[in-house]
């Protein structure tokens, strides 16, 4: 018995050419039926689950509601102009809709081929020309980074590990960054900073710019394997994902083992020799605990470290993910983009004063609502210098 008997009972009555008819269109072609149209015929299972839907709550912007617009425009039902164009730029790439998923689709990766066609057109969101300008002539986000970020690193020399902070440590973040080489010689390793102001092209891949991505990321790698190092280790999940799981899609080939910072440091925890007698809730990133599926790293790392962490409502895969100055969402609605910072920050005060989080994208993001908002990294170095 096949679950899609309700067919049969439905066309009771009806002629034998009818039934094969309809077997054939609902049951043997349905599998041919393509991810986006499925995507836009579900109810809206993930919704619950969208940052977006749950603070901007508009039809056209829920997951399957971007979807169904995706789909409309593909197949010129509705005109491309930019009230219809428009949601498609209402994302922040979490995945979270992919978690509760039958088909684990992401909304995002269905919607992001519409992206490029609009593109091309040439109607897209006018608040996107400055950051499309800006990746264009600098490959970076901030350009001004051009001529703040300052010095040379000898790359000629052997090193372990080449950290690479990106653009919003850089820009917001210089300090904090410079403090994390003292813990990665503390550790046994030999370290250097990569402080050059090219983009992973996260930004430029998730609009859909595939030749100006292209461009950045081999801009960026031809600079990295310049360095004579082991490993390249960054506290940005997004660009460890760029260069570990999609570059090889495009045959762009990262020399050294490429790591997120909690993913290193838990590897060799135990040469820190920290206990920690403190309290604290986390943030997790989704495309930590996502796209590279570690979804318990961060509270594994601050558990070992001896803290009493408070876990949030939403966590792990289940997280709620902040609207960073690296998601495209920011870009096109800020105001937006700060709403859901804040409703993340008021969920998660309310287990802790202190949030620690695993990256400077969540770090400016949570921050400025008050309360005490640390990444990792700046969270150890401030622990060592104590003793």
């Amino acid at each position: 018995m096949f679950k899609d008997k309700w067919v049969i009972e439905a066309m009771k009555g009806t002629s034998l050419g009818t039934k094969l008819s309809a077997l054939k269109r609902f049951i043997l072609d349905k599998s041919k039926i393509d991810d986006l149209t499925k995507c836009a015929l579900c109810p809206n299972m993930c919704r619950f689950a969208c940052p977006i839907n749950i603070v901007h709550a508009r039809e056209t912007t829920s997951p399957a509601g971007k979807s169904r617009i995706a789909y409309l425009l593909r197949e010129n039902f509705i005109p491309v102009n930019q009230d219809n164009v428009e949601p498609l730029y209402y994302c922040i790439n979490c995945d979270a809709c992919s978690v509760h998923c039958p088909y684990s689709y992401s909304v995002n990766d269905l919607i992001k081929p519409m992206r490029s066609n609009i593109l091309s057109s040439g109607i897209y969101p006018s608040s996107i020309n400055a950051l499309i300008n800006n990746l264009k002539e600098s490959k970076c986000i901030y350009p001004e980074l051009k001529t703040r970020v300052s010095g040379s690193i000898n790359n000629e020399e052997k090193i372990d590990v080449l950290y690479f902070p990106g653009c919003i440590a850089l820009k917001y973040y210089e300090n904090e960054v410079m403090g994390a080489l003292r813990i990665f010689e503390k550790i046994g390793f030999k370290a250097s900073l990569f402080n050059k102001p090219i983009d992973c092209g996260y930004i430029a891949y998730e609009l859909g710019i595939e030749s100006l991505f292209i461009e950045i990321a081999r801009s960026l790698v031809d600079e990295l394997n310049k360095f004579d190092a082991r490993f390249i280790v960054s506290p940005c999940p997004e660009c460890v994902y760029m260069l570990r799981e999609v570059y090889p899609h495009y045959k762009i080939k990262v020399r050294a083992k490429i790591y997120h910072t909690l993913e290193f440091i838990s590897n060799h925890l135990d040469k820190l020799d920290l206990r920690i007698s403190d309290e604290a809730t986390y943030h997790d990133s989704t495309t930590l605990s996502i796209k590279l599926d570690e979804p318990e790293l961060l509270l594994d790392v601050l558990s070992r470290l001896g803290i009493k962490v408070i876990s949030p409502v939403r966590y792990g895969k289940n997280s709620f993910e902040t609207a960073s100055e690296n998601s495209i969402l920011y870009w096109v609605n800020k105001d937006l983009a700060n709403e859901i910072n804040k409703e993340r920050f008021n969920e998660l005060r309310r287990f802790s004063s202190k949030i620690i989080v695993p990256s400077y994208a969540s770090k400016k993001s949570l921050e400025g609502f008050g309360g005490e908002v640390i990444e990792i990294m700046e969270f150890l170095l401030k622990e060592i210098e104590k003793r």
